[in-house]
């Protein structure tokens, strides 16, 4: 009798979805899935028990790399749904390893998954076609050739917007810019044609769905899906004691962040019971920092799974950001109970006065005021990270399911 994984692999699927591989992205594919379609996944690595890389190392006994690699996997996911690919984990392996030596390189692997994608779709002939942005302009473009919905994953706002923000920065704090290189006029050529090959766009966030306005995109186009999170292991029961108040930030400390702008709010402030704790990895050599070492404590990247104890200690979050989609760690700030201090652009589901403060990019004046405001007032702490806690649970899981349900229903009739 025949396998019954063989017979879904070879039945034509309802979904292809198309991304290099990401923890969220096995999320949505397991989603599309428990909707009851027929999905297939076309990744980079994933973590499969019986596949032969996965042999020959518990045979060499690489218990760490193992380890490491185990969590490439969604026990949701069936591993007959993913198509990985190693020569496209090989090719983002050279990006990291050597991103001087080989600048060009994310141009050539976007080119490979968006090439891949397209056979693979003409092969396959799915009902329906999803690829993120910065890889499906071929893709789409051979959905809507065989007759299949194509849909755009905006998952950050669109590069047209990025580039110009990015290059007003550099030229605003070039000490922060070393390793900033400009978007190729190639790659950002394939980002318009992505939107206008597109029939129907996912945006997680309004900044996104402005982004895609700027873009070219018809607004009747753009579904708007905010993104769900994990937020379970996120919460405390009480306030952290004081002093001091912590001030978090959480992410990648560098240019788009902006975090520049969160140490000269606070460097124009006095706040004597107050820290600013950054958490992330330095880009670059950090020399930029250097003015404001007296301003805040560092903690280094950290593995997600200790992240929820760092959170616990904060009092007030801050997500200064310049150019985002829409930012997990500010979900899993306000699930933890957190007020919240962002900008439009980190495409957050913030609702200013509520759950914390929505502030301008680049305002240095409103990020010390409401800063301020917020460390000086225990009770308006308590009451804005009762609501962010509220509100952190209208983006489980269950319901982003029930809103990419209502949208696929829509667009495949």
């Amino acid at each position: 009798m025949e396998d019954a994984g063989l017979r879904r692999m070879r039945r034509r699927p309802d979904i292809v979805y198309v991304h290099h591989g990401a923890a969220r992205i096995y999320d949505v594919v397991a989603v599309i899935g428990r909707l009851g379609y027929a999905c297939r996944y076309l990744s980079g690595y994933y973590y499969l028990e019986n596949g032969w890389p996965e042999r020959l190392l518990r045979a060499l006994g690489a218990r760490r790399t193992l380890a490491r690699l185990k969590r490439r996997y969604d026990p949701e996911l069936a591993p007959d749904v993913v198509e990985r690919s190693f020569v496209l984990e090989i090719m983002m392996a050279l990006e990291v390893r050597f991103p001087r030596l080989l600048p060009g390189m994310i141009f050539w692997r976007n080119r490979y998954i968006d090439l891949r994608a397209a056979l693979r779709v003409l092969m396959l002939r799915p009902r329906l076609v999803i690829s993120c942005d910065t890889h499906a302009l071929w893709t789409l473009r051979m959905a809507k050739r065989i007759g299949a919905v194509a849909i755009l994953d905006q998952m950050i706002g669109h590069m047209s917007a990025g580039a110009r923000i990015l290059a007003e920065e550099r030229a605003l704090h070039p000490e922060i810019a070393a390793g900033f290189r400009p978007v190729p006029a190639s790659l950002l050529r394939r980002c318009l044609g992505e939107v206008a090959a597109a029939d129907a766009i996912l945006a997680p966030s309004d900044y996104v769905r402005d982004t895609l306005i700027g873009a070219g995109a018809r607004p009747d186009r753009i579904f708007l899906l905010p993104y769900a999170a994990d937020t379970g292991a996120f919460g405390r029961t009480a306030e952290p004691p004081t002093p001091p108040v912590r001030i978090l930030f959480a992410g990648q400390i560098g240019l788009r962040k902006g975090v520049v702008y969160l140490l000269e709010a606070m460097r124009g402030v006095a706040l004597a019971d107050a820290e600013v704790v950054l958490l992330g990895r330095i880009e670059g050599d950090g020399a930029w920092l250097a003015p404001y070492r007296d301003l805040f404590v560092h903690k280094p990247h950290l593995p997600h799974a200790e992240i929820p104890a760092v959170f616990g200690t904060a009092h007030i979050y801050v997500y200064p950001s310049l150019h985002e989609g829409s930012t997990m760690s500010i979900y899993e700030a306000m699930a933890t109970g957190l007020p919240v201090v962002a900008t439009p652009n980190s495409g957050s589901m913030v609702r200013d006065g509520i759950d914390g403060y929505i502030v301008p990019i680049r305002d240095v004046a409103a990020l010390q005021d409401r800063i301020v405001r917020l460390c000086r007032d225990p009770g308006l702490r308590a009451r804005m990270g009762e609501a962010a806690r509220r509100r952190a649970r209208e983006f489980t899981w269950d319901a982003y399911a029930k809103r990419l349900s209502a949208i696929l229903g829509t667009l495949l009739e």
